[in-house]
Order: structure tokens, then sequence, then C-alpha cells
């Protein structure tokens, strides 16, 4: 019942004279400030702080302190103010500053305002619930095994318990609420209209906010599509990811023959832990450290890094290793998963809450045999004994069902993305009349495409009429010995200078398949090594093995000459990077140098 009476009880309160009361005792404020992004660069911002109801059933009731970021208009005449909506859920929007996201900020904010806010429960809002504490799994033991589940279990008791002592009523902690949230911050922004970009989670919540709040929505864009029923996913949705990297496997010969079907690799690595769990060694913490990797810790790592376009593109070598003996990467994967932070309550109790059918339940059980993964796509909510601590309250079918809607919106996609589907997306667009559908190919859930800001900004501006593909440039994977053959080359270096490197990349070239992913390493183990002259060297050499043109190529151009003291030569070739891809980390060099 609660979907039903939120919007009425809003209406109720404004209609009755009280809606001014109760907001005028919402602390409200919005003042000059600055994000250091990296050493010597700064970017100047407004920041603002508003209190919420946690319950807006009970409007006098504890409050939450929403934290938010605006960045003002370049424009003469700015357009409806667009809200960013991270993902997670638990991401936080703010520190979404300073990752390359930064770069599609600064570009949309030419079009409108760009308002960036942490959700309830999520980065600075108060109370803090987030938790920096690593999961410390026991690492002599599979995820599956009893002890890593009840680890896994105390850890979240743990979180759970902190909140509790906060005064946070988790319960609370839904997607209802937060779209509620993000009516209060248009309200307090005075904005008669707002543009929502919800990104993963945040499409999640962005269609719940137009399902409650359509009129005031006047545009929406939603990229890496979860709709509002898609919370838990088909286990065989991940297949095609394999499909698709088995594809560009297929394009390169030399591949093709070290690894004649890439999902039956997997299958049978996977097949081999299952039964043998194997143990590899690792350096962490200045010592070495013996991690167990099973079935269920190769899947897990799998389904967390996924969305990554860069381990999509080391996905096949890290395989070929392990089917050859070497479970090194695997363990790294393995050890990074089992003490990494989990975050906050805040991502159990959404997830939950939002929930899923018994009918669409019942489906993906029975999908679990056609999942190459099992059901590790649903991972870490397949936990039965973490569910049961949280007991988040189901936000019912209502909630769920997605209603027509007639606000301008565009679907994004990504075809290498393991984290939303581009069938997810299109079954959620059939509900939108006004829609446009983008599919970004050799990309993944990060979205690390050159034309996604100007995609974004063509659509804000009615210039993007009809369903479009874009193919980002210089997609390659990783040499399935990449570790062997960077040492080799970075020792050809050391032996004999550039002569030396360039015969040996000739060499290996002849018998294996070789690409920038692993040749731009040696450029940056010589930057590191603090030898400028002999980095530039390679990368001219890499230039004319490799001629087309790449943005990372430039950047390391960039760095070599920043290295060397040269700034302007690290100016220009920072720049060439941006114009190549504008969502690269060049922007922050560009900065800090025009400082």
């Amino acid at each position: 019942m609660k979907y039903i009476t939120l919007r009425v009880l809003l209406a109720c309160i404004a209609v009755s004279g009280l809606c001014q009361c109760t907001y005028s005792q919402k602390k409200f404020t919005i003042e000059p400030g600055e994000i250091t992004l990296d050493k010597d660069a700064v970017l100047q911002v407004e920041q603002g702080t508003l209190a919420v109801p946690e319950d807006h059933a009970d409007p006098k009731g504890n409050t939450i302190e929403i934290n938010f970021v605006r960045l003002k208009s370049t424009s003469a005449s700015p357009g409806k103010p667009i809200f960013y909506l991270a993902g997670g859920p638990g991401g936080s929007g703010i520190s979404a500053i300073k990752t390359n996201q930064l770069n599609i900020f600064l570009q949309l904010r030419t079009y409108s305002d760009v308002i960036i806010f942490d959700q309830r429960g999520t980065g600075i809002t108060k109370p803090v619930l987030t938790d920096a504490k690593p999961l410390a799994l026991p690492l002599d033991r599979t995820l599956d095994d009893p002890a890593s589940v009840k680890a896994y279990a105390n850890y979240v008791s743990n979180l759970l318990q902190s909140a509790k002592e906060k005064g946070a009523h988790l319960e609370n902690y839904n997607t209802l609420e937060s779209a509620a949230d993000i009516e209060d911050l248009r309200k307090a922004l005075q904005a008669d209209k707002i543009i929502l970009w919800g990104h993963s989670y945040g499409s999640h919540l962005a269609l719940a906010y137009i399902k409650s709040f359509g009129d005031r929505v006047e545009k929406a864009i939603l990229e890496g599509v979860n709709g509002l029923h898609q919370r838990f996913r088909f286990p065989s949705e991940v297949n095609l990811i394999f499909n698709e990297i088995d594809k560009r496997i297929g394009a390169e010969p030399k591949l093709r023959e070290k690894i004649p079907s890439f999902p039956r690799l997997v299958t049978d690595e996977l097949n081999k832990l299952e039964k043998h769990p194997v143990t590899a060694a690792i350096n962490a913490d200045n010592k070495k450290v013996g991690v167990v990797i099973g079935r269920m810790d190769a899947e897990a790592f799998i389904i967390k890094n996924i969305g990554n376009i860069s381990f999509i593109r080391e996905l096949p070598m890290i395989f070929y290793q392990m089917s050859q003996g070497n479970y090194f990467r695997a363990a790294e994967l393995t050890y990074a998963l089992k003490t990494m932070p989990a975050g906050t309550p805040m991502t159990w109790f959404m997830h939950y809450a939002s929930g899923v059918s018994a009918e669409r339940l019942v489906k993906i059980e029975k999908d679990i045999p056609n999942g190459i993964l099992r059901n590790a796509i649903n991972y870490p909510y397949t936990f039965k004994e973490v569910k049961e601590l949280i007991q988040a309250p189901d936000l019912g079918e209502k909630f769920r069902k997605q209603l027509p809607s007639d606000v301008p919106t565009l679907f994004v996609s990504a075809d290498l993305d393991g984290r939303t589907s581009v069938a997810d997306a299109l079954e959620v667009k059939k509900n939108f009349s006004n829609s446009v559908f983008v599919l970004f190919k050799n990309t993944s859930h990060d979205f690390l495409s050159p034309q996604l800001a100007s995609t974004f900004l063509y659509f804000l501006k009615g210039e993007l009429r009809r369903d479009t593909t874009f193919t980002t440039p210089n997609f390659d994977l990783y040499p399935l010995n990449s570790f062997q053959v960077i040492a080799r080359l970075y020792a050809a270096v050391l032996a004999g200078g550039k002569e030396k490197y360039r015969e040996e990349i000739t060499n290996i070239m002849q018998n294996d398949y070789l690409s920038n992913s692993t040749v731009l390493p040696v450029a940056y183990q010589l930057l590191r090594a603090k030898k400028a002259d002999e980095a530039l060297h390679i990368l001219k050499i890499n230039t004319e093995v490799f001629p087309a043109e790449n943005w990372q190529v430039y950047h390391a151009f960039g760095d070599a000459y920043l290295l060397q003291g040269n700034k302007q030569l690290a100016k220009e070739n920072y720049e060439k990077a941006l114009a190549l891809n504008p969502l690269s980390y060049s922007l922050i060099k560009l900065m800090q140098l025009n400082k």
C-alpha cells in the first residue's frame, strides 16, 4: 500500500497547507565549494545539504541529510537541471566526480545545471552507513564453504548493527523513499521540472521516480537499464557475453587456434574447480599469501568485474592461463573479492525491497542449469543466510509493474555489458511511447565510449530521433601469455634498448597474438622506473606496430613527456587523447597543467 499512498500523502500535505511548514523545518543549505580531484586539480562547485524524512509517510519523524553538488551550467540559456542517479545500489554520486564520469558532467553542464548527490545510505549522507572494513572472508576456503558463508553473514550482521546504533531504520532504505528524496531535492532547488540520468541501479531509481512523479520529468537518460521488476536476473543472460567475446576471439586466428570455443573453455575450467579447488600464491600486503579458488570463487569474480571493459579484454587470458595450470591472476581476483569492503547495508535493503515476483523467481530457478555461471549473476544476493538477516519489506507487485509513460527517454545499452542486458532495456522501452535506443558496441557497463557524452547532448537538444549504434574503436583482447610477454619486452629494453625491443616485438608477433593492451604496460614499467627516454622510444615503436590512433597511447606519451619535463608536448598529447576519448583521465592531467 505504501506505493499507492506516497504521492497521495505528499499531495494531501500540500493541499492542507502543511507543506510549507514541513519544508521550512527542513535544513537546506547551498554554498560555494571546491572538490580536489587530484594534486593541483580542483573543481569549483556549489555544495549543499537537504534534510529529508527517513519515512516520507511520517514527515515529522527522523530525518536523513542528503549531500549534493551542483555544477552550474555554462550555457546562457540553460535547460532543466540534470539529476545524476548513481548505480549500485550503494554507489556514491559525489565520488563519481573524481572518476572519468567528470568528463561527462562537464560536457552536460554546457546544456544545464548538473546535480550530483549521494542517495540515502551512500557516500557522506547522514547517518553515514558506508563501511570501509574489508570482508575478510577466509582465504583458505572456497566461497561456498560454510565458514565463508558464515563470515559473510557475520560481516553483514555487523553492518546492520552499526546502522541501528546510528539510529537508522533500514526498512525505510528502499527505492520509493529514494524517489521521494529526489522530489524533495527538486522542490528545494525550485525546479519545476528535471532531467533524470540514471546509470544501472540509478536507472531503476529513475523509473520509480517517473512512475510516481512523471509530470515533473522533462526528459530521462537510462544507461545500463535495470527495470522495476529486473533486480533479479536470468542466469543464462551472461552466456551472451561469453558468446560476444568468442566472436572477437574468432576474428584473431592466433587466438582461435588456442581457444576453439571460449564458452567451452570457461565451462571446462569451472567444472574442474568444482571437483578440485586449487590453491595459488600471490603477493599481498608485502607477503606471500595462499588463496583457495573453487568454482563459486571464479564465478563470483567474473560477475563482480564483468561490467569493466578492461576485465572483459583480459578474461580469455585468465581462463587460458588456468587451463595451462597458471592460477595467479585468478588468485589475485579471488583475493580482491574476499577482502573488498562490502559497502553499505543500503545495498541489500534496496535490492531485496525492490524484490522479485514469485513467477519470475520460478523462471530464474529453471534457468540456472542453462547458465555457464549457474546463478552467479545474482551474487551476492544468493546467500540465504544474508537474506534472512535483512528482512526488507517487499515493495510488491504494484511497485514492480512499469506503467506506460510519454516522458522522452533515451535508453542506452552496451553489447559487452554483463551487469545489465540489451534485452532488459528493450523490454522496459516498450512502455515508453516517446523513446530512442542507442547501442554501444565494444564496451561494457562502464560505457567507456568516446561518443557517450555527445549522444546525451544530441538527445537533450532533440537532435537524436531514431535508434542508433556506435562502435567503440581500437578494441583488443589481452594476449594469452600477457605477463610473460611484458617480462620479455621489458627485459629486452633493459638489455639492448630500443633496437632490441623492436627485434623482440617482431619475434613475438611472428608466432603469437599481440596487442597494445600488452605493450603499453611495458612503457609504464619504464616510467615507474623514471626511464622517460626509454619509454618514449618504445611508444614510438608501438605506433609503428599498431598505427591506429589510440587515446591510451597518446596519454602514455603525455605521461612520458611530463616525466621528462616537457610540459608543452605533454599537454599536446593529453589533448589528443581527450579528443579521441572524452572520458579519458587526460582531462585531469590537463587541468593540472593549465593551473
